[in-house]
């Protein structure tokens, strides 16, 4: 049965196959919903106990738990980079958009990706980045909507991210809203439902592309009531890795973490491991050094002092995360009267 609002499927009410008349044992019914099976998260009832109300408020609620990926509302912010604000990797840019066409002129069969780095190597940012891209320089072409997993608060936020993301771009005039009612009945056969049939024939006929990408993935790993949500998302993945149509699935995941091999989310970023078109991150090169802080130059309003620019390119080691760092560290002191001379001083016993 599905919930309206939030358009999965919410309650499940079984049926003699032979008879048609609905099963109220409860002892029946309990074994049924122990089994295996994608209903199994599902709540097992009969129609004269169906539960609403409360039940109904919990999954709309989970429904809207869904977050896109932001930016921070300045340079200085800690947070990922505004568009404006992303410096370099233009080659990476490049093949995500080339691999993207690859699609529409039939030229890979592969529809799921991931951008792989380290913590603070700008993950998020190039999220944010691609979006404003496929909006502005591609915008009859790709469609790029990037969620937060950290704000999942339930097992089935795979669902309802990819509803999102289908209704985000329907919002935005990507797409046309579908004459059916865009529902989501089983995370294993999403293109049963006729309204996400209607969005795939109608990518395919305007030549178009939908992508979904999962930042922030596995930062849930220690939420053990979110643990089948890796095996909600698997479920989605070979769906439309199977179906091969104009829809893609990404991942942001970082490198330098350690997953557990007996945890769902390493069964499934290893099964996939082979349906996947990977893009790695790597260190700002000194190019995209000089234009970070060139940027950093016009925020400040004054060309930077050569020695503290020597200091800041030594001392980030390319570490995207750490050049910022220590450039907003500079720019408070320079923002509250310090010379960069006497920053150059301070700034030593900083670093």
């Amino acid at each position: 049965m599905l919930n309206v609002s939030a358009g999965v499927p919410q309650q499940v009410v079984l049926f003699d196959a032979e008879t048609g008349n609905q099963i109220e044992d409860k002892d029946v019914i309990d074994k049924v919903s122990k089994l295996n099976t994608s209903l199994s998260d599902l709540e097992f009832v009969t129609y004269k106990h169906e539960k609403k109300g409360m039940q109904n408020e919990e999954i709309v609620e989970e429904s809207q738990s869904v977050v896109v990926v932001s930016s921070g509302d300045q340079w200085s912010d800690y947070k990922p980079s505004r568009p404006q604000d992303f410096v370099g990797r233009e080659e990476l840019q490049k093949d995500v958009f080339g691999f993207l066409n690859n699609i529409l002129h039939i030229q890979t069969t592969t529809r799921l990706v991931a951008i792989k780095t380290p913590s603070g190597w700008g993950k998020s940012s190039m999220l944010i980045k691609l979006s404003a891209k496929a909006r502005s320089k591609y915008k009859n072409k790709f469609h790029i909507h990037a969620v937060d997993v950290r704000a999942a608060n339930s097992p089935r936020y795979g669902e309802f991210a990819f509803l999102d993301c289908i209704k985000k771009a329907i919002k935005s005039g990507f797409i046309k809203k579908p004459v059916n009612d865009i529902t989501l009945s089983s995370i294993n056969s999403p293109f049963n439902d006729l309204g996400i049939k209607e969005i795939a024939e109608f990518l395919k006929i305007e030549n178009k592309v939908l992508v979904l990408f999962f930042d922030q993935f596995e930062d849930i790993l220690s939420k053990t009531d979110l643990e089948k949500l890796f095996d909600n998302i698997r479920n989605l993945s070979m769906a439309i890795d199977s179906e091969q149509e104009n829809i893609v699935l990404g991942f942001a995941w970082k490198t330098d973490g350690t997953t557990p091999t007996e945890h769902s989310a390493y069964h499934m970023w290893q099964s996939l491991s082979d349906r996947r078109k990977e893009f790695e991150l790597s260190v700002f090169s000194p190019n995209e050094i000089t234009k970070a802080l060139t940027l950093f130059s016009k925020e400040l309003g004054m060309p930077l002092n050569n020695t503290l620019k020597r200091y800041l390119i030594d001392h980030c080691q390319g570490y995207p995360w750490l050049l910022k760092k220590l450039s907003i560290h500079v720019h408070t002191m320079i923002k509250s009267g310090i010379s960069q001379v006497n920053v150059l001083g301070r700034y030593k016993k900083f670093i």
